[in-house]
């Protein structure tokens, strides 16, 4: 899917917490460090759980949120 210009991964998420089940989940490749940033700051915006992580061989950075409506974000930058 694309969205906003960027391509985004959809997937079956699992359950969240204990009141969001079958949750989705979306994953993101980012350009720039920032741009990750920027998004992972927007969807922590009242969110259920986050993370950054890293680095990983296959990701620099790795910013992992549920978000205030249990989708499951995937956010990574490698260089």
């Amino acid at each position: 899917m694309e969205l906003d210009g960027r391509s985004v991964l959809l997937g079956p998420g699992g359950k969240v917490e204990k009141t969001v089940e079958n949750a989705m989940c979306c994953e993101c490749l980012f350009d720039s460090r920032d741009e990750l940033l920027r998004a992972y700051e927007v969807l922590s915006d009242g969110c259920l759980r986050r993370s950054l992580e890293g680095p990983y061989s296959w990701a620099r950075v790795l910013g992992l949120v549920v978000d205030k409506f249990g989708v499951w974000w995937a956010l990574y930058y490698n260089e």
